[in-house]
This record gives structure tokens, C-alpha cells and sequence, in this order.
């Protein structure tokens, strides 16, 4: 006997909307994969070399060491498909700011207001640039590098990647 992976029967739900004539309906696709067809791959080695893996003149997909990225899954966090059209730095720009943003802007936050409290307090500086440049570098950091931190105190997000799935 075969393990085969049991998905849902398709079902609809009503999603939320802006207006009550807004009313829109999803439903779940439903299909029967065997377990070793579904693989993700941590969103971080997605991101990593500045998203190399989602440069189009990489021919990196027919290569082994690309598939060997993604392992067996039960879950994913994201569904990615790789266009060849678009240019792997506007896909890494907008993957950064759809998955780091958020983390990026609450760091900001926080940083803009306890480092300039810190440096008034500890060292009695009361006017310095210090504090506001420590907030610029903590936004790019974050953004940057959000989910390789991420991973050291959370899961990995697991996201299906075609190139490197398949």
C-alpha cells in the first residue's frame, strides 16, 4: 500500500469584503500527492545570494544541488512560481518587502523611540545624530536579513518554490 497524502475536499468560503455587494468565494483545490512529491524549501535559502536561485540566466535548475534545497513537507507558508520575465532584483525587492517589511517597520518603531531615551539617559546626549542613523541601519538590516534572524528563535517559513521543487 502506497502513502498518498489526503487533501480536503474542495469546500467554499466566504471571504471577507470592503463592501456587502463585494461578496467574493475561494475554494481550496483538492488532489492526492504522494508525500515525497511534496516538498518546500525555507523561505531564508529562497532569499539567500540575494535570491540567486530567481535569476533568470542561473541554470541552476537542472542541477541536483538546487532540488537537494527543498526537503519533504506537510505544510506551506507560500506558494512561489518563478517568472522568467521579471528580473530577480524586483523579485527579491518585492519578496523582502512582502515577508520582512512588517518586522522592519516594528523594529524601526521601537528603535526610533528607546535609543534616543537610551542615549539620553546613559550618557546625557541630548541632541544626536546617533540614534536616528541606528534606526536607518535597523530598518535595512531587518529587511534585509529578517528571516535568516527569524529562524534563530522561529520556524523557518516553508514556501514552495517551482524551481527549486521540481
Amino acid at each position: 500500500q502506497s502513502d498518498v497524502v489526503m487533501v480536503p475536499k474542495p469546500h467554499l468560503k466566504e471571504l471577507p469584503s470592503v463592501a456587502k455587494h463585494d461578496q467574493r468565494l475561494a475554494s481550496e483545490l483538492t488532489t492526492e500527492l504522494e508525500p515525497t512529491l511534496l516538498r518546500g524549501v525555507p523561505l531564508h535559502l529562497c532569499l539567500s545570494g540575494w535570491a540567486q536561485h530567481w535569476d533568470v540566466s542561473n541554470t541552476e535548475a537542472a542541477d541536483d544541488a538546487a532540488y537537494t534545497l527543498s526537503r519533504q513537507t506537510h505544510h506551506f507558508d507560500a506558494f512561489l512560481s518563478h517568472d522568467w520575465g521579471t528580473s530577480r532584483w524586483l523579485k527579491l525587492l518585492a519578496m523582502l518587502m512582502v515577508f520582512n517589511s512588517r518586522a522592519a517597520a516594528i523594529s524601526t518603531t521601537l528603535v526610533s523611540v528607546l535609543s534616543p531615551l537610551l542615549v539620553s539617559f546613559a550618557f546625557g546626549i541630548t541632541e544626536s545624530l546617533g540614534p536616528m542613523l541606528f534606526s536607518f541601519l535597523t530598518f535595512w538590516v531587518i529587511l534585509c536579513f529578517w528571516q535568516r534572524i527569524r529562524q534563530c528563535f522561529r520556524r523557518p517559513l516553508i514556501v514552495f518554490m517551482d524551481k527549486l521543487c521540481l
